[in-house]
């Protein structure tokens, strides 16, 4: 059975994760020694209202605390769940590393290499095991980058749809995907919808350029077919303009 390219994307990234997962577990049960013992001593006995807006400690490691509080008070008092927060945080980085990566790179390729590079990071296998707080950090940093990137991605942004016969490789959609219009309050942009072309090679070029994927059976938006020969329910699954 053949397997698109978004499925063995997707199986990749889970592989990674479940990898890393498996690396990361190693001495989650191991006894809780140094700074991070002292911490949780010092710490511990406070109150949540305490905690949260009366923690005094030079590392500020707040979050942490207070997740590892909570692990502790839902699935006891034990050396692993105290490291259950960073565990988490250090295997769930990494499918959010490859979701940063595609929005950044708008390449599969350079997402997986992301996801890879923190998969066997031995900076953060070590800190993920130790539970020394960096973890959490890579995770919110992600988020951030995440979050920021959409908002601003999407800000005062108005979208004109565009669909397009005798499509061919995709060299005017190019130059109008490029185009921009503004009023100084609100930015226009054009966006595909759908295309259409005879030729497959040209189809698949168009596909590659603006669905990711040279994968027609993936690429809906794209429809190859002799315009002559088009039917309604060609157009019956895409997007009106």
């Amino acid at each position: 059975m053949d397997l698109s390219n978004t499925t063995k994307t997707l199986m990749l990234i889970i592989a990674l994760t479940l990898l890393g997962a498996l690396l990361r577990i190693e001495e989650m049960g191991s006894p809780i020694i140094g700074d991070l013992a002292g911490m949780l001593f010092m710490h511990f006995p406070s109150s949540w209202d305490s905690l949260l807006f009366n923690y005094r400690d030079t590392n500020q490691r707040t979050l942490y605390i207070f997740l590892a509080k909570l692990s502790s008070e839902v699935f006891g008092d034990n050396e692993f769940t105290l490291r259950l927060p960073e565990f988490l945080a250090g295997v769930f980085a990494l499918p959010l590393a490859y979701r940063v990566g595609l929005f950044i790179t708008s390449s599969k390729f350079g997402a997986s290499i992301g996801t890879l590079l923190l998969t066997f990071s031995s900076f953060h296998l070590f800190h993920t095991r130790f539970t020394k707080g960096y973890s959490l950090t890579v995770l919110l940093a992600l988020l951030t980058v995440l979050v920021s990137y959409k908002l601003l991605s999407e800000k005062n942004i108005k979208k004109l749809l565009i669909g397009e016969l005798f499509c061919g490789p995709g060299g005017l959609a190019s130059g109008a995907f490029e185009a921009r219009i503004s009023n100084g309050e609100y930015e226009w942009e054009i966006e595909h919808s759908w295309a259409n072309d005879m030729h497959k090679d040209a189809c698949r070029s168009f596909a590659l350029n603006f669905c990711r994927t040279s994968d027609l059976d993936e690429a809906h938006s794209v429809v190859c077919e002799d315009v002559r020969k088009l039917a309604e329910d060609d157009f019956a699954c895409l997007e009106e303009i």
